[in-house]
């Protein structure tokens, strides 16, 4: 809620309050009534303590002070009105303290303190005005409101380094559009999703190198392809995953060696190379491997674009 509107709601509780209690008393209304509507009061009269502690003092002082000078002066003027105070009838304890405190003074200081509270009810609401138009229209929300890219930033600093990335990504990508960075969008759309239509991939885009995983290719009689006679040619033993974040999870959870067909890529060796090969043996050491690398660059982007603001 907006501060001004939060002002104006606790400050008219102890006006109405106040008001219905002097209304109750000036018609006649029954004893038994007078408590609950002291209580009532009282947690009116508390209720701007317990919103401004510690966000500003001024405010703090101007709004439970013009609280406390309503509640005297309003309590003050209704029992005076009613005529039901006897002073010989009560016992002499702490509420016959409280009582006496209420009724005592006269009306005249009993309006004065109302017409009190309500000046500083309007200080009150004038600083805040004031302090909103000094403010840019994008920081008027209350500062000590959460927003979303707060916790999950703060999650980030908790969390990206240790949690899943099937888990921190769908977090980063709201995260990135909360903050309308596209560039950061796009990039873990294709990382979760993976490099494939589904993942926004154009054609002007290459599957990075950091996806790539050592390996061998095999023939269907499990030979290997060997090209150590052929350095230029040392890119053929990796293979880099299009593959979604949770399929690379996925396979890094295996302990044993994998193998994966690509028939585009066996293809490709058949007509480049005249080269038969069946499928990509590799370790699960390197999926992990390549984990870690997005991992690493995920924490190094949020670190970037994180600003004091959004942290």
């Amino acid at each position: 809620m907006p501060p001004i509107k939060t002002i104006l709601l606790v400050a008219g509780i102890p006006a109405l309050i106040c008001g219905a209690v002097a209304l109750f008393f000036t018609l006649g209304a029954p004893t038994w009534l007078v408590w609950p509507l002291v209580v009532s009061l009282v947690a009116a009269a508390i209720a701007p303590l317990l919103y401004f502690r510690a966000r500003n003092w001024l405010l703090y002082a101007l709004v439970s002070t013009g609280a406390g000078c309503f509640a005297k002066g309003g309590l003050g003027l209704a029992l005076r009105t009613s005529g039901e105070f006897n002073s010989d009838s009560e016992p002499q304890n702490l509420i016959r303290v409280a009582w006496d405190l209420a009724y005592g003074g006269s009306n005249l200081i009993d309006a004065s303190l109302i017409v009190a509270g309500i000046l500083l009810f309007g200080m009150a609401l004038i600083l805040q005005i004031s302090r909103e138009i000094g403010r840019p229209t994008s920081d008027r929300n209350d500062p000590h409101e959460t927003k979303p890219t707060d916790s999950l930033a703060t999650w980030f600093d908790d969390n990206v380094h240790s949690a899943n990335l099937s888990e921190s990504l769908p977090r980063a990508l709201r995260f990135a559009k909360q903050i309308g960075d596209e560039e950061l969008s796009r990039w873990i759309r294709l990382e979760l999703y993976g490099y494939n239509e589904q993942g926004g991939m154009k054609e002007s885009d290459t599957v990075p190198e950091y996806r790539a995983v050592p390996g061998r290719w095999m023939d269907k009689y499990d030979a290997m392809l060997d090209v150590s006679s052929y350095p230029d040619l040392a890119i053929l033993n990796e293979y880099r995953f299009r593959s979604s974040i949770a399929e690379l999870e996925e396979l890094g959870s295996r302990t044993e060696m994998q193998n994966i067909s690509d028939v585009y890529m066996t293809n490709l060796f058949r007509e480049h190379m005249g080269i038969e090969v069946f499928r990509f043996c590799f370790n699960p050491i390197g999926v992990r491997g390549t984990l870690d690398v997005i991992r690493n660059l995920l924490a190094e982007k949020l670190h970037t674009i994180q600003t004091p603001d959004t942290i």
